[in-house]
């Protein structure tokens, strides 16, 4: 494995050293192809240690600098637990990262694979050398957000988090109460734990107190989720209250605009799609693409794929030249 053999004339003006990442919370394991090396070697430090890789840093840019020429380090990692963090401190010390989605890299299938660093390692920096040689389709590289754009999605991934806990916690109370015989109950009525004790099992008596207790725990946490639940919608509507043109609560409020599309929906999309640039339809299809393209199924969902594709970039369209999607209606101005 040679690093980089197809370098260009340009390339050449540097002493290119690269590194990947095989990360974990106890350990890291660096592996660094020299300029030059024929093998890859292997580095360990603690997990988030970065004194520890700041020192490794140093140490190879000094060994690479003994040709001559001026150092340039390129690495990567699979996107996963440590997130983008590590990215942005590889960019503030001057290394080029490259975040890999770990599912668009091809392993074998004729054998199962054994789950070692060194593997790995292997695996990833073939796929990241093949990637900067130009070689299409090795592996996708994640566009890694600003700061500022990774933090507005948590609004609305926390509200569906908080959708699902808030689900869980109704079922669970229906559930308990069907295993007792007792159906069509609404854990959201005013007077839901009052009427506890009114009920009665099928079989005629009255609830077990231990599991009116947990009933009671239970529906204390629903209320509680419920009141996050509101808050924070309340939060996402003070936010997009007459947002500065061009931001992304602006891009929401414009795809609100278009029946068929609440304002839920349309915060979801500004923040997770449309709050980066696409500068046309083939960037936005690509990218579409490389997050569902691995979607296996019946010709059915494929087609549901293809028909989200074309309604991204309807929408891009509309967001990015104001064309109004074929069929949609506008609401209303007030």
């Amino acid at each position: 494995m040679r690093a980089n053999p197809t370098d260009t004339p340009a390339n050449h003006e540097y002493a290119t050293i690269y590194i990947a990442f095989e990360l974990s919370k106890s350990k890291w394991v660096v592996g660094v192809m020299m300029p030059g090396a024929e093998k890859m070697s292997r580095y360990r430090i603690d997990g988030g240690d970065v004194a520890g890789l700041s020192a490794l840093l140093v140490k190879l840019r000094a060994k690479a600098g003994q040709l001559g020429k001026p150092v340039r380090v390129l690495s990567c990692y699979e996107a996963g637990l440590d997130g983008h963090w590590l990215h942005r401190w590889l960019a503030d010390n001057g290394v080029v990262n490259h975040t890999i989605d770990a599912s668009s890299i091809e392993v074998s299938r004729r054998a199962r694979r054994a789950k070692t660093d060194r593997i790995d390692l292997v695996l990833l920096m073939r796929a990241f050398l093949a990637y900067l040689r130009g070689e299409p389709g090795v592996c996708s590289v994640v566009r890694v957000p600003t700061p500022e754009d990774e933090d507005r999605k948590r609004r609305t991934r926390e509200r569906e988090r908080l959708l699902n806990e808030r689900t869980a916690h109704t079922n669970r109370i229906k559930a308990l109460l069907h295993g007792q015989g007792i159906r069509d109950v609404m854990p959201f009525k005013k007077d839901f734990l009052c009427d506890l004790d009114q009920l009665h099992t099928g079989d005629g008596r009255p609830l077990p107190p231990h599991l009116k207790e947990e009933i009671g725990r239970e529906h204390e946490r629903l209320l509680l989720v419920h009141k996050q639940i509101k808050a924070l919608e309340a939060q996402n509507i003070a936010a997009h209250h007459a947002p500065a043109a061009g931001t992304v609560e602006a891009k929401a409020i414009q795809l609100a605009q278009l029946k068929g599309i609440g304002a839920l929906i349309a915060q979801v999309l500004a923040n997770e799609v449309f709050y980066r640039d696409f500068k046309n339809r083939r960037q936005l299809s690509r990218w579409f693409n490389e997050r569902v393209g691995n979607i296996k199924g019946r010709i059915r969902k494929i087609a549901i794929v293809a028909l989200a594709r074309k309604l991204m970039v309807a929408l891009w369209r509309y967001l990015e030249t104001g064309l109004v999607p074929v069929g949609a209606v506008m609401r209303p101005s007030f």
